[in-house]
């Protein structure tokens, strides 16, 4: 019982360290307490306990899973973990596709919903997972992983492993590349992420595996390590993660950095995407306060239809891209640069010389990427004035801004099959038309890549559950296994390594039960 008594001190204590408002400046606050800018502490373990507990503070349903996951992992391995990770979803507040644009911006955020990775060491050499969303478990020997020169989709085919496992196993491939493997490890996934695509549950998964699959190898996050320690010590840096990711998953399917890159974020954050030389980069160019929204009485909620899979591979999403860099390298033959007023001069001639595809996909990138940037400077003027809320211009500003950004998605983009014909998702539509005719919607607009029925609404809190379940009780009720589902889209921590105390947590609240 003495880890409980330690367990209400260190309690107390980080009442008295974290008296901070906001959630997201405590983790800050751990951050640059660790690296040692502002007061060094003497226990390390009391910051790895604080912590944790602001992450149950801002990711509610986190500890529910970890005590989840803990209890299936002891079921199929007769063990219990010794590593958590977690994998945030992502909300793509604007940008649609503008990671696909160089010197292209997007604002978003880590959704407070997570992919967990509870993860143990083996004996055996392999590599063993089970999904608990996927009803699915994979194994393969560590040995031939190691053995790789190289990861395409025809190999991948080869290894028999099922379509999810390819993002773990192109994620380890890219790993690989900066770090040593040799530790055998089990592991479970649990998740309380709404199902399909849309929310880069795909990026929360590889997130989620590369961080607990480097902690097991002895790697430890260099945030969290004293510099003038770091030094001799194996460590990893989020950075890292994003790349190889990323890089992995484009082993098979194409992405770009948004996905990773908020996933992985601390709070709501405005990304820049460039190149160095022929490589695509982005950088956290800056953060956004989204209190200035929510104070106002504005809630935010991702709605989908989980019965109707749908994949970027199959939207035709490579093939748009195309046509928007053909549009481009020829707006740059005439002398002209991406921007609105080039794309207006020249706009009959590429339409001519080009086709009208192709200038519609280029002119959706560089007007949204416009978009993002108008929607920022509200924000920081909000800022900088000291303003705890957006004024109502500011509003209405904004939600025009994210309504056009789903207009020009769905007519400037649009849906195109793999035979490059454009699409319509009838479901989607009627969705979109839905929230667009509703009188208590401020803004609607489609959300990620995966073209399924996955879309964005802001409605204000006094009417929020009133709306979204009449949408889903409309859409839901003309039958065919319709099962749309809103979720309250609220601003998460980001992917990383659980600290290992949320374990002796776990087990000491198990000893007061």
């Amino acid at each position: 019982m003495n880890e409980v008594v330690n367990l209400v001190l260190r309690d107390r204590i980080y009442h008295q360290v974290a008296e901070i408002a906001d959630p997201h400046d405590k983790q800050e606050e751990f951050f640059r307490l660790l690296a040692g800018q502002e007061i060094q502490h003497p226990n390390l373990d009391i910051i790895d306990y604080a912590r944790v507990r602001i992450m149950y503070e801002v990711e509610t349903g986190l500890p529910d899973l970890i005590k989840e996951g803990v209890g299936i992992f002891h079921d199929l391995f007769n063990d219990n973990p010794s590593k958590v990770s977690k994998g945030n979803g992502r909300v793509e507040l604007i940008g649609n596709f503008t990671d696909q644009l160089e010197d292209g911006h997007a604002i978003g955020f880590p959704l407070a919903n997570n992919i967990v990775a509870l993860a143990g060491e083996n004996d055996d050499g392999i590599i063993d997972v089970y999904s608990k969303n996927q009803k699915d478990r994979y194994q393969i020997n560590l040995d031939e992983v190691n053995r790789w020169q190289d990861l395409d989709e025809v190999k991948l085919r080869e290894t028999g492993a099922p379509k999810w496992v390819w993002y773990l196993l192109t994620t380890l491939f890219e790993l690989k590349q900066d770090f040593e493997f040799t530790q055998g490890f089990d592991m479970v996934l649990v998740d309380d992420l709404p199902g399909v695509g849309g929310l880069s549950s795909s990026a929360a998964l590889e997130s989620a595996f590369a961080y607990a699959a480097l902690e097991i190898q002895g790697y430890e996050n260099e945030e969290f390590v004293v510099p003038e320690e770091r030094e001799g010590k194996k460590t990893y840096s989020k950075k890292q993660v994003i790349r190889a990711a990323k890089l992995g998953e484009n082993r098979f399917a194409g992405c770009g950095w948004l996905d990773q890159a908020l996933s992985n974020a601390i709070a709501a954050a405005m990304l820049k995407f460039g190149k160095e030389g022929e490589a695509s980069t982005f950088t956290h160019e800056d953060s956004i306060d989204l209190s200035l929204l929510t104070n106002a009485g504005y809630k935010i909620y991702v709605g989908v239809d989980e019965n109707m899979p749908r994949n970027l591979a199959n939207t035709g999403y490579g093939h748009k891209v195309e046509c928007a860099n053909r549009a481009r390298d020829y707006l740059l033959e005439l002398g002209g640069k991406a921007n609105i007023e080039d794309l207006a001069l020249f706009q009959q001639i590429i339409k001519d010389q080009i086709g009208e595809e192709e200038y519609k996909a280029l002119y959706h990138l560089v007007s949204e990427n416009d978009r993002v940037l108008k929607f920022f400077k509200k924000f920081k003027q909000a800022e900088h004035e000291g303003r705890e809320q957006l004024n109502p211009n500011e509003l209405e500003a904004i939600f025009e801004l994210i309504n056009a950004s789903g207009q020009s998605s769905l007519e400037n983009w649009g849906v195109a099959d793999a035979v490059d014909k454009a699409k319509d998702v009838p479901e989607l539509n009627e969705i979109i038309e839905m929230a667009k005719g509703d009188k208590n919607v401020e803004a609607v607009r489609t959300h990620g890549g995966g073209w399924t029925t996955t879309h964005l609404i802001i409605v204000h809190k006094d009417v929020a559950d009133a709306t979204t379940k009449k949408f889903e009780d409309a859409y839901n009720g003309k039958g065919g296994g319709r099962k749309l589902r809103y979720v309250e889209a609220n601003v998460g921590l980001g992917s990383q390594a659980v600290p290992d105390i949320a374990l002796k947590m776990l087990e000491a609240e198990e000893q007061l039960e």
